[in-house]
Order: C-alpha cells, then sequence, then structure tokens
C-alpha cells in the first residue's frame, strides 16, 4: 500500500515522469489553443458567459495556465496516460460545459445557494455523485495497480492515492480556517489600531471553491491507462480549462460583503 517514494536515488514513474514531446502537446491543447478558442468561438461570437478580460490578463491567464499545468502534468501521470481520448474529451467538455451553463438555471453560485431552483440543486448533486463514483472506482485502480519491490514482491499504491487526496481537501478545510479567523479578527479588533499597526482594516471573506480548481484538483487522480480513467481525465481538463477561459484563476478565498 505504501511502495517506497525513491529508488535507485529517483522518484519511480508511477509517482513523477515528464516527456517533453507530450508536455507540449498537452499544454499546446489544453492551454494555447483551447483558451483563444473558447473566448473568440464561446464568449465573442456566441455571447456565452465570461468574464470581460483585458490583453493583461488573457496574457495572465496563459501565463499561469502554464504554471498550472506543469506540476498536474508531471504528477497526473500524463506522461503515460496522454492520448487523444483525453484531449478530445477535454474540448468537448470546455465547450459542452459553456453551453449548458447558459441555462437560465445555472445562473446561480455558492452565494446565491438559498436562492437556487430544482435545476441548479439537481445538477450539482448529480455532479457530485459522478465525482464520488469517478473516486470510488479510482481507488479500486489504485488498489489493482501493482509496484513491484526491490525483492520481488508486489504492492499496490492505494496508500499513497489516500493520502494524496488528502492534499486539496486539507487545502479546502484550511481556507475555511483562514476565512474564519480573518474574520473572526475583523469583528473584533477596532479599525483604526489596525491601520496605525498596517494590518488592517481586514475584508469579510468567503471561500468559494471555484468549478476550475476542483477539476483541476481531480485531474490528478485520473492517472490509470484505464479507458475510464481517461475518459475521466479529459472531463476534468475540460472542467479545467472552461473556468479558466471563461472567468480566470479565480482565487479560492474571495472578498465578501457585509
Amino acid at each position: 500500500m505504501f511502495p517506497p517514494l525513491v529508488s535507485n536515488n529517483a522518484a519511480p514513474d508511477w509517482l513523477l515522469s515528464f516527456n517533453l514531446v507530450k508536455f507540449l502537446v498537452f499544454w499546446g491543447v489544453t492551454c494555447v489553443l483551447s483558451y483563444p478558442l473558447y473566448r473568440i468561438v464561446a464568449v465573442r461570437w456566441l455571447k456565452w458567459e465570461g468574464h470581460v478580460k483585458s490583453p493583461t490578463k488573457n496574457y495572465n491567464d496563459l501565463v499561469e495556465s502554464l504554471t498550472y499545468s506543469l506540476p498536474l502534468f508531471i504528477f497526473g501521470n500524463y506522461t503515460n496516460t496522454l492520448n487523444w481520448t483525453i484531449l478530445v474529451v477535454a474540448v468537448v467538455v470546455m465547450f459542452g460545459f459553456g453551453w449548458f451553463a447558459e441555462r437560465p438555471f445555472m445562473r446561480h453560485s455558492l452565494v446565491t445557494i438559498k436562492n437556487w431552483p430544482f435545476g441548479m440543486y439537481a445538477t450539482v448533486f448529480t455532479a457530485l455523485g459522478a465525482i464520488i463514483a469517478t473516486l470510488c472506482y479510482h481507488i479500486y485502480l489504485a488498489y489493482s495497480f501493482k509496484v513491484v519491490l526491490d525483492d520481488g514482491s508486489e504492492t499496490s499504491i492505494v496508500g499513497w492515492y489516500l493520502v494524496g487526496i488528502l492534499i486539496p481537501v486539507g487545502l479546502l478545510c484550511a481556507g475555511y480556517g483562514v476565512s474564519s479567523a480573518q474574520n473572526i479578527k475583523r469583528r473584533s479588533s477596532s479599525d483604526v489600531d489596525d491601520v496605525e499597526a498596517g494590518e488592517g482594516p481586514w475584508e469579510r471573506v468567503g471561500v468559494h471553491p471555484h468549478h476550475w480548481a476542483i477539476f483541476y484538483s481531480i485531474g490528478y487522480f485520473t492517472r490509470f491507462t484505464d479507458t475510464w480513467s481517461n475518459v475521466a481525465a479529459g472531463v476534468s481538463l475540460g472542467m479545467y480549462m472552461h473556468g479558466v477561459a471563461a472567468y480566470g484563476h479565480d482565487a479560492l478565498l474571495l472578498p465578501e460583503e457585509n
């Protein structure tokens, strides 16, 4: 369940790997080509929802996409799994979700959760069910994936796989902790004292788990050559691409109204 993370003074291939040509294809299709394609076709021509972006914002989003794509490619095992299934599904999902998001019942966010129509609730709970089912299937794949140890015995990577899942979950929980601490500090402190100390006044903030970040995180775990894992990888990348192209890399913690 916990094979060594270092073998022969190097990280094993199942943990991380890199192929420059495949990375250029990965980044080229999922960011360099898909980003302007969505901005031109979906946002400008079809008038689908998307933030108005200046040339500077578009440039920054593309540069940030390189920053995010590199660790995803290396630790998401795309050197060994990248194929046309993943790339085609990613582009189709990017435009497909953009079209679906234009439905009137989809024009909501977590901020307006109390006013969600039935269609929004149905969509969110269906997506959660699909994510949980996909996660369970991939835990099974991780259990079935065998690594040969130095003594000739075999073990699975499921232990490290489960530890990896705790990383994005932990970051989300930390976000809630930081926002709560800042909001408590904001309510209990004096604005005058904080300004004189160079520490405020602090804004009230809330946690906003944007779909780009959710599916970007999932993309690290769709790391198997299994066909359904490839499809899941394409879906994850497509949802990530849509979020970045339409809105950008919005932060997890954002200011809220009082």
